[in-house]
């Protein structure tokens, strides 16, 4: 079986405001990412986050701390496997 979704990596940020300056930053980069809320088994509070494909981190990473943006937390995470019910 071949993994359909791979592992990807979750950047969180200090604020709301430096996670939409982190999406405007990727666009402007034409990088791929997507924002979305904090995983919750990254947190409880709510919040943004963005997630990339794992390959782009180090690349994200540079692009978004020259720019300023305030990052919190940097995390690979693996896609959940959902248990189909009978």
């Amino acid at each position: 079986m071949v993994n359909e979704n791979p592992a990807y990596t979750v950047f969180t940020f200090v604020s709301t405001h430096h996670a939409l300056k982190a999406e405007q930053v990727l666009k402007q980069e034409r990088l791929q990412g997507t924002i979305m809320p904090v995983p919750r088994e990254l947190s409880s509070l709510c919040g943004l986050a963005i997630r990339v494909e794992s390959s782009l981190r180090e690349q994200v990473e540079s692009v978004l701390r020259d720019k300023g943006v305030g990052i919190d937390e940097i995390v690979d995470l693996k896609p959940r496997v959902r248990k189909h019910r009978l």
